[in-house]
């Protein structure tokens, strides 16, 4: 029988379309290097809600399973919810641990994006970086012809607009590539930091739970 999250009742009406006011629609919580793997998504599209007729909360049935077996998996931590102490705990990891895996699973999206505009980017700078590698080889071309050949200073005012026109698209390739690793620096950085805050915040849960039994 379930239990309502908030008091502990299992005097509990399933509900149409009804306004959730306990917890969310869990939306995929990648949780890279805390567990083995990532933990599934609820897909949220099951409309119906359990409303406890006790305390008027509501809540998706699903997001609650699942939240509960996301506890489970971090810490081998079984929650009884006819337990107060263990609502309690439900709680307390909703309202501080959720947070961190919400920033986690933000930054590995943000990352993933980085990645695959950095890619795009490459592929639409690649041609820019073509030409100019072969528009400044054309114009070192003519500048070796030129002194082989002591043509004087035609050859030179020939390759020079050549020379900067090829150099400055090679140069634009770097430049978008060096702005594109750094800001790749930079998530990744946020993603390892992300990571280091659900573990102690995970780390912090678990102990708070033991000094409660």
């Amino acid at each position: 029988m379930a239990n309502c999250p908030n008091c502990g009742s299992n005097d509990i009406q399933l509900k149409q379309d009804s306004t959730v006011n306990w917890g969310r629609a869990i939306a995929g919580w990648a949780l890279f290097g805390v567990v083995g793997g990532a933990v599934g998504a609820v897909t949220g599209e099951n409309k119906t809600a359990n409303a406890c007729l006790d305390c008027g909360t509501v809540w998706r049935a699903q997001d609650l399973y699942k939240l509960l077996g996301i506890i489970e998996s971090l810490t081998d931590i079984k929650l009884d919810l006819k337990l107060e102490k263990d609502r309690r705990t439900l709680n307390i990891f909703v309202t501080n641990v959720q947070p961190q895996i919400d920033k986690l699973e933000s930054a590995n999206k943000r990352y993933d994006i980085a990645i695959a505009e950095k890619k795009n980017s490459n592929d639409s700078f690649l041609g820019s970086l073509i030409l100019g590698i072969i528009l400044t080889s054309f114009g070192l071309l003519i500048i070796i012809t030129t002194i082989i050949r002591n043509a004087g200073w035609a050859g030179w005012f020939m390759a020079s607009p050549i020379l900067i026109l090829g150099l400055s698209f090679i140069m634009s390739f770097l430049i978008n590539n060096t702005f594109a690793v750094n800001s790749q620096n930079a998530l990744n950085k946020l993603v390892t930091e992300s990571k280091l805050n659900l573990k102690q915040s995970i780390q912090k849960f678990y102990d708070n739970y033991i000094n409660l039994l």
